[in-house]
């Protein structure tokens, strides 16, 4: 099983959507690090190339199980490694807390981050991107079973209206179901991507009308925090930042095919699921190793993300040989009977 941030599908791979995602994850992780203050700008895009990019790739029959496979088994698999990690070093912490948010999966109880009912321990608090990528794969598969393409879109448009009314509640739903409702939307903006070839036939011109849609909606949103549901000042505009940005960098790495950078970036990808995932153990590793070795800030922050996909990158061979041959006991096991 190749594990990604995106759940396989049989469309054949894209390089370029694979470079796009592995800048975004490297940009993701630079930004939980001192060094977080080059990627404040295109934060609001970072996320929504994974999401756009799920659309993108995935088939109108992708199976819900193939997809719960292959992100919530690690889910859980990664949440007992973090809740492990912060048992042996921050031993102070709430264990019966941190274990009722890997089952809620949310960061906070409450919209209000402040008061929120903190559940998910800082080791973990990224993992919550995985249940909100399954239940938004769920919200769309319904959306592709909308067949004619103008009710479609109007579907997704009616999903993210639905998004807003939720973001009123003060409860964060469990598994993301409330974020789904903006997530699903954009997916969907991928699946449609694909289907027009609008990143190979109009680049130029969708790059011009997308950075500019971008900065606009950029200037009137203000910063995002997902895992709290806090789209911005402006939903519409987060919605637009989304959308915009995501598309963005898909036409821009989808311009650099086949080029050194891409296939660097792609590398990354490879095990993204894992580098994304267990990121926040090692970028802490790398800050408690730079401050015992003496690191400038900048070296601890590049010794951070070296360490973060390094570690992630063996961490995700070891789970895939452990998931395919848990597979395979089960294959045989089921031909006995």
């Amino acid at each position: 099983m190749k594990s990604n941030l995106v759940a396989p599908t049989s469309v054949s791979r894209l390089d370029y959507v694979d470079a796009a995602k592995g800048f975004s994850l490297l940009c993701v992780m630079l930004g939980h690090t001192a060094g977080g203050g080059l990627v404040t700008y295109i934060d609001n895009m970072l996320l929504p190339v994974f999401w756009i990019s799920a659309g993108f790739t995935s088939r109108p029959d992708f199976s819900l199980s193939a997809r719960f496979r292959s992100l919530v088994i690690p889910y859980f698999m990664m949440s007992a490694a973090c809740l492990l990690f912060t048992f042996l070093f921050s031993p102070d912490v709430s264990m019966w807390r941190a274990v009722a948010g890997v089952f809620y999966s949310r960061f906070t109880l409450f919209a209000d981050a402040a008061n929120g009912c903190r559940l998910m321990v800082a080791d973990n608090s990224v993992l919550w991107f995985l249940t909100s990528l399954f239940t938004a794969y769920c919200l769309f598969r319904l959306l592709l079973m909308v067949r004619i393409a103008w009710l479609r879109v109007m579907a997704g448009a009616a999903s993210v209206a639905v998004g807003f009314l939720y973001s009123l509640l003060p409860v964060l739903l469990p598994w993301s179901v409330d974020t789904a409702f903006f997530i699903a939307p954009l997916m969907l903006a991928g699946h449609e991507l694909r289907r027009s070839d609008l990143t190979d036939r109009h680049r130029w011109p969708a790059l011009a009308v997308c950075v500019a849609g971008y900065m606009l909606c950029n200037l009137l949103a203000g910063p995002t925090n997902y895992s709290i549901r806090d789209m911005g000042a402006v939903y519409p505009a987060s919605f637009g930042c989304a959308l915009f940005g995501g598309t963005a960098a898909l036409v821009i790495f989808r311009m650099a095919a086949c080029s050194h950078v891409n296939r660097a970036f792609a590398s990354v990808n490879a095990k993204a699921l894992y580098i994304f995932g267990l990121q926040l153990i090692f970028i802490e590793c790398g800050a408690r190793l730079g401050a015992r070795f003496h690191l400038s800030e900048w070296q601890t922050v590049f010794f951070q993300l070296l360490l973060a996909v390094a570690g992630g990158y063996v961490a995700g061979m070891i789970s895939t040989r452990l998931i395919d041959a848990l597979s395979s006991v089960r294959t045989r096991s089921r031909s006995e009977i």
